[in-house]
């Protein structure tokens, strides 16, 4: 596993006082870091994990996270004003489809809320948490190369990488502090943020089925409004939606 200091060489000045902790494995860097605020720890602080051994994705799903093929971190930060917290996720999504752009000249697509596509092959998600006292986590989980094992946990979407073999070079400190620094400088500039995520959302004018913590919704995506929430045009109308997730739907045929 790269060191902290490698990182650190990577990041611009603004971010050279950062605590940083890379680690071999750990059980899930996003269950860590809550730990770590709980004990006292004090935002920001960025926690990078070569492997995880209980990694998990949205709605406590598991998210396969094994050794030298992929990249998993959690980026903490002090609670922002109310206006950010919903551009929280779109903002790190912006920042992972243009880091895997400028270091490895890797397209992606952004699936609303909170995966990163290639075609249709899931090559990173995102979690991003508030706790209690307001400090924000926001957790990545990035597939660089094809692991050698086979995830043993249920996938929710066909498992794609950023890269087809694992690269010579370890890119993965690259990526990481290109990352972090397009996610800061979007974060002090949030009017940029939406209007940088919607050419890059995956779906936009297909059918999709939006389902959570609701009845199922389908419709045609329409795109996406300032606050990051999804717009999605169903018989009854344009409706917005700011939380759940969506899955394409086969077009109907013309009867």
């Amino acid at each position: 596993m790269f060191t902290a200091e490698t990182l650190r060489r990577l990041l611009p000045a603004s971010l050279q006082t950062l605590a940083i902790t890379t680690v071999e494995t750990t059980t899930s860097t996003n269950q860590v870091a809550e730990s770590q605020v709980a004990a006292g720890k004090q935002p920001p602080f960025w926690l990078l994990a070569n492997a995880q051994t209980n990694g998990v994705g949205r709605r406590g799903k598991a998210f396969f996270s094994p050794a030298q093929t992929g990249l998993y971190m959690t980026y903490v930060l002090p609670a922002p004003r109310p206006a950010l917290l919903s551009l929280l996720t779109p903002a790190a999504g912006v920042a992972l489809h243009l880091a895997a752009q400028q270091q490895l000249g890797v397209k992606t697509q952004i699936k609303w809320v909170n995966d990163l596509l290639i075609g249709d092959k899931k090559v990173a998600g995102i979690l991003a948490s508030r706790l209690t006292n307001g400090t924000i986590l926001v957790g990545i989980g990035i597939n660089v190369a094809p692991a050698v094992a086979k995830p043993d946990i249920t996938i929710d979407l066909p498992v794609g990488t950023l890269l087809p073999h694992q690269p010579t070079k370890d890119i993965r400190p690259a990526l990481a502090a290109a990352w972090l620094s397009h996610f800061t400088r979007m974060l002090a500039a949030p009017e940029t943020i939406m209007p940088s995520y919607r050419p890059a959302a995956a779906w936009v004018g297909q059918p999709v089925r939006l389902s959570g913590a609701h009845q199922p919704v389908d419709g045609m995506l329409q795109g996406f409004a300032d606050d990051g929430s999804l717009l999605l045009q169903t018989t009854t109308g344009l409706q917005q939606f700011n939380s759940g997730s969506i899955r394409l739907q086969p077009a109907k045929s013309p009867r």
